[in-house]
This record gives C-alpha cells, sequence and structure tokens, in this order.
C-alpha cells in the first residue's frame, strides 16, 4: 500500500516538471500535495505573514511519539505544522530530538495562521514551557485547541523530530 502512494506521489512530481511554460504560486500546493500522499497526512496548514502565504503538512499528535513531517518550502528552511485540538488544562505537548528548532504556539481551531490576526498564545498564560537538551515539552495552562509552527533550517535531519501528547 505504502509503496503505491508513493509511486503516486512520485509520478505526481515528475508530472509536474514537464511542460510548465511559466512559475506559477501553485507549486507549492503541488509540492505540499505530493507530500501528503507519500506521508499519508490528510490536511495541510497555512502560514501568512507579510502577504506570503506558505501551505505546509498538519501534524496531528497521539499518546507515542511520532516522527513530526516537514516541507522544504523555501529553499533555505523546512516547515511543519503540529495541532493539537481540544487539549486539557495539564496536558503536555512533548516535542523531542527537536534542537535548535523555532516554534510559534497560536491558540485557535484552525490551521491557517496569519500572523497578527491569529491569537499568539501566551507563555505563562496559555502554556508553560520546560526544555530538557532537545526535547520541548509544553504544557497546557488553558484548555483549547493549539497549532505550533516549526522551522529549522533546510540540512537539519529531520528524520528524528518526533512530538507526543502526555495524557494526564
Amino acid at each position: 500500500m505504502n509503496y503505491k502512494i508513493i509511486t503516486i506521489a512520485c509520478l505526481f512530481s515528475l508530472t509536474s516538471l514537464f511542460g510548465c511554460k511559466k512559475k506559477e504560486n501553485n507549486d507549492d500546493q503541488a509540492s505540499a500535495l505530493a507530500l501528503l500522499l507519500a506521508t499519508g497526512t490528510s490536511a495541510t496548514c497555512s502560514y501568512t505573514s507579510s502577504g506570503v502565504t506558505l501551505n505546509f503538512v498538519n501534524n496531528t499528535p497521539t499518546a507515542t511519539q511520532a516522527r513530526i513531517g516537514f516541507t522544504d518550502i523555501s529553499g533555505v528552511n523546512k516547515y511543519a505544522a503540529v495541532q493539537a485540538k481540544s487539549l486539557n488544562v495539564g496536558q503536555k505537548v512533548a516535542f523531542k530530538n527537536t534542537g535548535s528548532i523555532i516554534l510559534q504556539v497560536y491558540k485557535t481551531t484552525e490551521c491557517q495562521i496569519v500572523t497578527g490576526t491569529t491569537p499568539e498564545a501566551v507563555l505563562l498564560t496559555d502554556y508553560s514551557l520546560a526544555t530538557s537538551g532537545s526535547n520541548q515539552t509544553y504544557t497546557i495552562l488553558s484548555a483549547g485547541s493549539y497549532v505550533f509552527i516549526l522551522q529549522t533550517s533546510l540540512t537539519a535531519d529531520t528524520n528524528s523530530f518526533t512530538v507526543g501528547l502526555e495524557t494526564l
């Protein structure tokens, strides 16, 4: 089954390379779709800042640590979103092996982030943060849904980056 998905994703990617007359803004969406097919993820997130919108994979944390799927969009950095819905006070979202990853946290049910419009979660009001080595654990202080936007360098090995929910 996985080979079929990967084959379809590869064929889709290759066919998008031929017959292109001009560069369209849809290239990022085609790349994200191919990645979605390959990873089995069913949704994308968008992040808009200064009028530029990036679309990338939406990861949903579970009770076990799962690899975070990243998308190379800018040619300089890799991006990912982790959408954690309906969290209770005291629940934890744990990122493992993430090193110097940049995280932005938003308190929202939607995975369409617009800087300056979408409410940012507030440290020590909505969540607390504990860091140990390359691990980061966010403890929820205000119940609700959260979206974590992750950014790392293009050269970072993201294969060991994981996220999981720690139950109460």
